[in-house]
């Protein structure tokens, strides 16, 4: 026998027991005793759920049930009286058993519902679950574990953190072990926790079945206990948001429809209008012509010119694009002096889909010749982005070429029509970034990046019609990509700024317009251009303008 501490001899009903402790975490018997049944009870020094054992007499069957009860403590003696009565007497306590007393260890029990609370503990739904009706004095008297079919919450999505509160229909509840699996969200049951509640948080919308059982201190387990509920969904998920951003849609549909209808008005008017003051110069040129033969009716043409001149130049302004639009999609300056009246120069603006176009752009001619050759570069321009659906700047030159030049043959009294021009296309990207896709016939574009002034440089070719252009071949323009940073400035600019001559004759120039827009890139775009509106006056002094003069800045 091994020699320790924990070996115990007994002789008992004429049988010498020898009790061995192998290990350390095996149970030494301190005490045995056999009652009237020849149930041999024996003591280990300790007792409660695990401590105490009832040995059968011959099988060994071992059974620690009937102590599951009572709290685990150390016991002073233990011993059966006349009766058959086991006295167990502790530090602290006595304890009588009576082991003629059957306990029904697998007794039914369940798991019933409390409540559903929300994240701020305030109750989301009673689970107090009756099957029977409302007597007559108001209340209910049957009670029931299981939820009716017509009692299964909604709850809102924004409670959708949950706390659920169940307990056991048993005496010894603080003992109680639940286990439960939440069907549409636990891939798995739980494992068993006395805990009587559990936590959930941000579940998604849909339903769900929240299942738990329970297992007494004999390790019988209850039936099942289900709680349904549904998780409405947020919003702007809703039906009434779909309807509302299908009401949206139509409406958005029709409002752009109608846009195009107005802008499709708007071409045909500009068409018509250029169409008559086609005419109206024709009628000009031969007035001209004939001036010397007829004197007697110069001032009636004067003032039939004036008119005219008047006439081009409200349709001129109508096609130029509104200050305010381009207010609202970027940061600018324009500088727009006609030579004369009308002005060979125009600007334009065109928003399709998720891009904006600007151009500038320099005809030949001024007065009534440049400005009827605005108009109709304008009218070609907005028809190939608008109707012809071309988005690239180099197809988009080249459609303007062919366009331009069936619209000039039309007209056999032009001899030669000219246009340099500089053309973006504008695309927002993440990160306050900007995508600049440029094309250019004679006119460059210079622009600041990260306060470096750099130039993209235009073809060394124009759109030219007539003249010794006639015979001419399809015309291929390059196409160049740079990405610009917030606060990054382009700006274009037509030849009579840099032409102007001085006093002395000497022009304005590229390099001290470099110079002036390196001075003052950190100003804001008003006063630099009230800086170079300064500096060009202060070169010019007295000598006449000698072209038409446009300068554009734009800030991302």
């Amino acid at each position: 026998m091994p020699q320790n501490n924990f070996n115990y001899v007994h002789f008992i009903n004429n049988k010498l027991l020898v009790f061995i402790k192998v290990n350390y975490n095996s149970l030494g018997v301190s005490s045995i005793v056999l009652d009237k049944n020849k149930k041999y009870w024996l003591s280990t020094g300790k007792i409660g759920a695990d401590r105490s054992i009832i040995c059968e007499d011959g099988n060994k069957e071992l059974s620690y049930s009937p102590m599951a009860r009572i709290p685990r403590t150390d016991v002073s003696n233990f011993f059966i009286d006349e009766n058959d009565i086991l006295w167990i007497i502790t530090n602290n306590a006595l304890f009588r058993y009576d082991s003629k007393i059957k306990i029904n260890e697998e007794k039914n029990f369940h798991v019933v519902f409390n409540r559903i609370k929300s994240k701020t503990d305030s109750i989301i739904f009673d689970c107090r679950f009756y099957n029977d009706k409302i007597k007559k004095r108001g209340y209910f008297t049957k009670f029931s574990v299981y939820q009716p079919k017509n009692l299964i919450p909604s709850i809102e999505y924004e409670d959708n953190s949950i706390t659920i509160e169940y307990s056991a229909t048993i005496f010894e509840s603080d003992k109680i072990e639940f286990q439960y699996f939440l069907k549409g969200f636990d891939d798995e049951w739980s494992e068993w926790k006395k805990e009587r509640k559990k936590e959930y948080t941000n579940l998604s919308e849909g339903s769900y079945i929240f299942k738990i059982r329970a297992r007494n201190i004999f390790g019988t387990v209850s039936e099942i206990s289900s709680l349904k509920f549904k998780i409405k969904s947020p919003w702007y998920r809703s039906v009434f948001a779909v309807i509302f951003y299908i009401l949206f849609f139509v409406e958005r549909t029709l409002e752009i429809s109608k846009q195009k209808d107005e802008i499709n008005m708007r071409n045909h008017e500009i068409t018509k209008k250029s169409k008559e003051v086609l005419w109206q110069t024709k009628k000009l040129e031969k007035i001209n012509s004939d001036l010397t033969e007829k004197n007697k009716e110069t001032n009636k043409q004067n003032k039939e010119m004036k008119d005219n001149i008047q006439y081009a130049l409200i349709t001129q302004k109508i096609i130029l694009p509104n200050q305010k639009e381009l207010n609202k999609e970027f940061e600018n300056f324009v500088i727009f002096k006609a030579k004369n009246i009308i002005s060979g120069d125009f600007y334009w603006f065109q928003k399709e889909k998720n891009k904006m176009f600007f151009a500038v752009a320099d005809c030949s001619g001024h007065s009534i010749n440049g400005g009827f050759i605005t108009i109709i570069a304008n009218h070609i321009l907005t028809k190939v982005v608008k109707k012809d659906k071309v988005y690239d700047t180099n197809l988009i030159l080249e459609k303007t070429y062919e366009n331009f030049k069936k619209a000039i043959e039309e007209y056999k009294n032009i001899d030669e029509a000219l246009i340099k021009i500089a053309l973006i296309c504008i695309e927002k990207l993440e990160n306050n970034k900007t995508k600049i896709s440029f094309s250019g016939a004679k006119l460059s574009l210079w622009y600041f990046n990260n306060e470096n002034l750099k130039i993209l440089k235009a073809d060394r070719r124009s759109i030219s019609i007539g003249g010794s252009y006639k015979k001419s071949n399809k015309i291929d323009f390059t196409k160049e990509e740079i990405i610009l940073n917030k606060n990054d400035i382009i700006y274009f600019f037509t030849d009579g700024f840099l032409n102007q001559n001085a006093k002395n004759r000497k022009k304005f120039g590229s390099e001290k317009l470099k110079k002036i827009l390196q001075k003052n890139i950190n100003l804001p775009l008003y006063e630099q251009k009230e800086k170079l509106d300064a500096a060009f006056l202060r070169h010019k002094q007295e000598e006449e303008q000698r072209d038409d003069i446009t300068v554009i800045a734009i800030k991302f």
